[in-house]
């Protein structure tokens, strides 16, 4: 019987995928452990204009006025 992803419906046939007790896949959970760090949706938006705020307010007398985000 193949392991299936509670959550996601991923299956024991990709390559190094594990389950936890419950049947949820190491890809669900890495996903799970990233959105704590980094929230997607409102709260995520609302982290990063809160963000945005804090650096216009630290730096309203500096001569540059550009936030480039580079990765």
């Amino acid at each position: 019987m193949k392991n299936i992803c509670s959550l996601c419906v991923s299956d024991d046939t990709f390559p190094n995928i594990t389950f936890d007790k419950n049947n949820i896949c190491s890809e669900c959970l890495k996903f799970n452990e990233f959105e704590k760090k980094f929230p997607i949706g409102e709260k995520g938006e609302k982290i990063i204009k809160n963000k945005i705020e804090k650096i216009k307010n630290n730096n309203k007398k500096s001569d540059y006025d550009v936030i480039i985000g580079v990765s």
